[in-house]
C-alpha cells in the first residue's frame, strides 16, 4: 500500500466500523485527512475547516487534533 486513498480497503473499513458501532459504546476513530486548512472565522482558533477536495469540507475542534504534518502536493 503506498498511502493513496484508492488503496484503502473500503469494504474492510466499513465492516470494522459496523462491528464497533453495533456495540453502541463510545469509540475513538483516528482519521488521516489531507487538504487545505483555515480557522473558522470568529472561533479564536478553537474550530478549524479543512477543504478536502472540490466538494468536501471537514470542520473540527482544535482539541481533537493529536498530530499534524505538512505534505507536498506530490505525496
Amino acid at each position: 500500500m503506498n498511502g493513496s486513498p484508492r488503496d484503502v480497503d473500503a469494504a474492510g473499513a466499513a465492516a470494522r466500523l459496523a462491528e464497533v458501532a453495533a456495540d453502541g459504546g463510545p469509540v475513538e476513530v483516528i482519521l488521516v485527512v489531507r487538504g487545505t486548512l483555515r480557522p473558522v472565522d470568529g472561533s479564536g482558533g478553537k474550530r478549524w475547516r479543512m477543504r478536502l477536495d472540490g466538494d468536501h469540507v471537514l470542520t473540527f475542534r482544535a482539541e481533537w487534533v493529536i498530530a499534524t504534518r505538512p505534505v507536498t502536493r506530490g505525496e
